[in-house]
């Protein structure tokens, strides 16, 4: 980038980024949908969705290949130094699928017995002192299961075990990265509920973008080998 006359000039090699970012953040949202339809679908066919959130959960499990995959082809993209979406997609999709499917099913059930007994207590005396821990619990879930989604496209080779612990790791002594990913995700949500088009066709890859370099810079925090408290695998 150079000054030209008090303007700023961006090179070649400066619009070719902005291109291949934003091609790769297009096709992404595109495998995503495709991923996501039973839960786009459902979405606009069930006329209470709020009332109907487990049902939706349910319908969401698709989307946890999905995003895992994003967050590989993020990786590999980042490795290569090449923007290949589909081929990058497909290829993290084949090592990632079946353990952020387990990981995204387990979180799925854990926030159903979180809301479910958020309902109950909600009619007794202990509802409102319990509320808060509640939330809190739910968030921690979220962050835990987009931690280890990210992590298992970037540590292949990593038990599923040593992912969840080094995510709770980071969840607990970095939590402000956690907070980034809920508010990320607050705005995917947002988005697509008052913007379906947008918020199903622009705004996700972004933002899972977003979330997997925070989720990685936080990694990398983590198991810097100049720190004395890296985990073991």
């Amino acid at each position: 980038m150079a000054k030209k006359r008090g303007m700023m000039v961006f090179g070649t090699e400066t619009y070719e980024r902005i291109f291949r970012s934003a091609y790769q953040g297009l096709v992404t949202n595109l495998l995503l949908l495709v991923f996501g339809l039973p839960l786009v679908v459902g979405f606009t066919v069930i006329e209470h969705p709020l009332v109907s959130w487990p049902f939706l959960l349910a319908l969401s499990l698709p989307c946890a290949p999905a995003v895992a995959a994003a967050f590989a082809s993020f990786s590999e993209s980042r490795r290569e130094d090449e923007v290949r979406p589909v081929r990058q997609f497909v290829a993290g999709l084949r090592h990632v699928w079946l353990r952020a499917l387990l990981v995204w099913a387990v979180a799925v059930v854990a926030i159903v017995v979180i809301g479910v007994d958020a309902t109950v207590l909600q009619a007794t005396s202990a509802g409102s002192l319990l509320a808060p821990a509640l939330i809190i619990l739910s968030g921690l879930v979220v962050v835990l299961t987009f931690n280890i989604l990210v992590g298992v496209g970037e540590f292949s080779d990593v038990r599923l075990s040593n992912l969840l612990k080094w995510s709770f790791l980071l969840a607990v002594r970095q939590w402000y990265f956690g907070l980034i990913t809920v508010a990320m995700l607050g705005c995917i949500s947002v988005a697509f509920i008052f913007q379906p088009v947008v918020g199903i066709l622009v705004t996700p890859a972004f933002l899972f973008f977003v979330i997997w370099a925070n989720t990685r810079q936080a990694f990398d925090r983590l198991l810097d080998p100049r720190s004395a408290t890296v985990p073991a695998k």
